[in-house]
């Protein structure tokens, strides 16, 4: 290379230049103008997040401040920019340090509570973002935990013991429910249903062929009585209300809500159902009779029973008759009796 000097020193100068500008590639984004700084109005904004910032650290709120400090530095100038960052290093060092006390303190209560795979669960947290002597204390009860874990009776019996207890405690609410929740339930209903009658059958399908004839028959008394009742001056007619159970379609109701709740639902409905008066009747026949059997209750007291035997031919009017008897017997039972 020619000495400064040197007559081709221009020359070469130039040849150089033309060089560099023809074979050296450009750095991509690279720019000869220098960047633009905020406008006034960034810049005013970055204050006001710079002090919004200050008031979330000030409050504890450190991750509303990193936020706002972060804003800062983005749109503000030098002196901006320069506390803005001190300050986002600060509250992430704060945060860092709350949330990791705040992890150490539930650690010692998980402790106490015997949950010790949560304490150290939580002591864990610790050790990745305390202090030193955070750090070190986290370490120290983890150590103990870890200790504890393995031993008998944390590791094979209180395994055992929680889920016992889990098991048995609702097991123990519903038997003092059950023991407690009757009595009322029934009293309730009784004195609800306490001139209501229910007609029931079973033994076959033709009971319930009987049970409908009773239910015929009470439907002709009551309108038979009534003109009778207020020709004496009785405004209400003594004779009990025929009801029926409700219980199926209610508890298939609450079944369509929550299907494990249907036998706690008919359990409840079924103490609720509590007619004063029950007529119960069976059915039997045979190839040249009938047997007919009925009984008339009043609060779990049987009034009268009825065991009648007729040919196969007139089964429909003995049915009838006995029905008549029978609920001749509620009327003349509820005109002396009943409340």
């Amino acid at each position: 290379m020619p000495l400064p000097g040197h007559p081709l020193q221009p020359i070469l100068v130039i040849g150089m230049s033309v060089a560099i500008a023809l074979f050296v590639e450009p750095v991509p984004g690279a720019t000869n103008e220098k960047l633009s700084p905020a406008t006034p109005a960034a810049q005013k904004g970055a204050k006001v997040q710079l002090q919004i910032g200050l008031t979330y650290e000030g409050g504890g709120r450190y991750g509303e401040a990193e936020i706002a400090y972060s804003k800062a530095i983005q749109d503000g100038d030098v002196g901006t920019k320069r506390t803005a960052q001190d300050a986002l290093k600060r509250v992430i060092s704060l945060h860092a340090l709350t949330a990791a006390g705040s992890q150490l303190i539930l650690g010692k209560a998980y402790e106490r509570e015997g949950r010790l795979a949560d304490a150290e669960m939580a002591y864990g947290k610790v050790l990745e973002g305390g202090t030193p002597i955070m750090r070190d204390e986290a370490l120290s009860r983890m150590k103990d935990v870890i200790e504890l874990r393995e031993r008998f009776y944390h590791k094979h019996i209180r395994p055992l013991w929680d889920g016992f207890a889990k098991a048995i405690v609702p097991i123990l609410l519903l038997g003092v429910g059950f023991l407690i929740l009757p009595w009322p339930l029934k009293a309730y209903g009784r004195h609800r249903h306490r001139n209501a009658l229910e007609i029931s059958g079973f033994g076959s399908e033709s009971t319930d062929g009987f049970a409908s004839v009773l239910a015929e028959m009470h439907e002709r008394m009551i309108a038979h009585f009534r003109p009778q009742g207020l020709l004496l001056g009785n405004e209400t007619n003594r004779m009990p209300t025929l009801v029926q159970s409700q219980t199926a379609q209610l508890a298939e109701l609450v079944g369509s809500v929550s299907a494990s709740s249907v036998p706690f639902a008919k359990w409840i409905l079924g103490l609720l159902h509590q007619p004063a008066y029950r007529i119960t009747c069976t059915f039997g026949a045979t190839r040249l009779e009938t047997n007919i059997r009925a009984k008339l209750e009043y609060a779990g007291k049987t009034i009268a029973q009825w065991n009648r035997t007729h040919p196969i031919a007139g089964c429909f009017l003995a049915e009838q008759n006995l029905a008549y008897e029978v609920l001749l017997k509620l009327k003349l039972y509820t005109d002396e009796h009943a409340p």
